[in-house]
C-alpha cells in the first residue's frame, strides 16, 4: 500500500483530507506490546510499590513512653526500638515533657511487635576546644560541635544493657526509661 499525506482542513490546497495508511498501523499493534514497553510498564509498577509502600501489611503496635534523663524530661531525646529478630526499627523524638510515641515511618505509627533492643541518643552543643584552629585539611573548626551526653550503654552498647531490652506486645504499649547522663 502506498502511504498518502495526511491533510487538516483546507491547509494544502483546498484538500479537505485526512487519509493516511490507518490499515498498517492497526495491522502493527496487532502483534502486541512490544518487550520495551512491557519492561517500561512492570518497571513503573515496581516505581509505585515501592513509593507507596504497603502499609496495610505491617502488623503494628502502639508503643509510648517517658524518657528521664538524670531524673528529668528532655526535649528532642531520640529513642530507637530495633526488633531483635532483625525487623525494621521503629523511632520517635521526645517532646518537652520526655514522652514519645514510636512510627515506623511518617505514614505508619507503632511497632512491630516481638522482642526489641531500645537505643537512646541525644546531643547537645558544646563550645569546641578546637575553636580557631584548623583542621588537617586546612578547615577552620567551628565554634561549636555537637556532643552526645546518654553514655554507650543506653545506645551503641544497648544490646548488652539487659534494662535495654523490651518485649512489644500486640495492642498498645507503654515502656518509661530513666537514663543518666554520667
Amino acid at each position: 500500500m502506498k502511504k498518502q499525506n495526511v491533510c487538516l482542513g483546507n491547509l494544502r490546497g483546498g484538500s479537505d483530507c485526512l487519509a493516511a495508511d490507518f490499515k498498517s498501523t492497526v495491522k502493527k499493534r496487532n502483534n502486541g506490546f512490544t518487550l520495551v514497553e512491557l519492561l517500561v510498564v512492570i518497571a513503573i509498577i515496581g516505581v509505585l510499590i515501592v513509593v507507596a509502600g504497603c502499609p496495610g501489611g505491617v502488623k503494628t503496635s502502639k508503643v509510648t513512653g517517658t524518657v528521664l534523663v538524670d531524673e528529668q524530661p528532655v526535649e528532642d531525646v531520640f529513642v530507637m526500638f530495633t526488633p531483635s529478630d532483625g525487623g525494621r526499627p521503629a523511632a520517635a523524638r521526645t517532646d518537652k515533657f520526655g514522652k514519645y510515641s514510636l512510627a515506623l515511618t511518617d505514614k505508619i505509627s507503632g511497632c512491630m511487635p516481638g522482642p526489641h533492643v531500645v537505643r537512646i541518643t541525644a546531643e547537645k552543643t558544646i563550645p569546641n576546644p578546637r575553636f580557631g584552629q584548623t583542621t588537617e585539611s586546612g578547615v577552620p573548626e567551628p565554634a561549636e560541635i555537637l556532643q552526645q551526653y546518654i553514655p554507650v550503654q543506653y545506645n551503641s552498647s544497648a544490646h548488652k544493657n539487659p534494662d535495654m531490652t523490651v518485649t512489644v506486645k500486640e495492642g498498645t504499649n507503654s515502656f518509661d526509661f530513666q537514663v543518666s547522663s554520667k
